[in-house]
């Protein structure tokens, strides 16, 4: 697990992103994706996924944990109804401004069939875009 910190420029602020690896993982352009919105949920996805990985139950990829606000935007970020303006600033930095970093310097794939977006508690409603 790596955590590496991007400007957003939606959001005009800088966000951590928490990423997941797979053993092996080259830069290919290829590599299926899970976005985790909230990314403190990488570290207990990661746990369950590298063992199927290793023994060969499914693909190698990649997980990416968005993370969000600090607690007094947390909501506004991830709940459309409190500020439709700052919810829409996190959807695009989550949707655009991370997928290509992430299409560019991680090698994940650009097919929307090869990515999935998941969250808890407030972060399930992220729109996939």
């Amino acid at each position: 697990m790596q955590v590496e910190r991007r400007f957003s420029a939606a959001l005009d602020m800088e966000r951590d992103l928490t990423l997941y690896l797979p053993p092996g993982h080259a830069v290919s352009g290829n590599c299926p994706v899970i976005y985790a919105a909230d990314g403190e949920a990488v570290a207990g996805l990661a746990q369950v996924i590298e063992p199927l990985i290793t023994a060969g139950s499914i693909p190698p990829l990649l997980i990416v944990g968005v993370h969000s606000g600090e607690s007094d935007v947390r909501a506004m970020e991830y709940l459309p109804h409190i500020n439709p303006q700052r919810f829409m600033a996190h959807a695009r930095f989550f949707v655009t401004g991370v997928a290509s970093w992430d299409e560019k310097e991680l090698g994940a794939t650009p097919e929307r069939m090869q990515r999935a977006v998941f969250g808890f508690s407030n972060g399930y409603c992220l729109p996939s875009g």
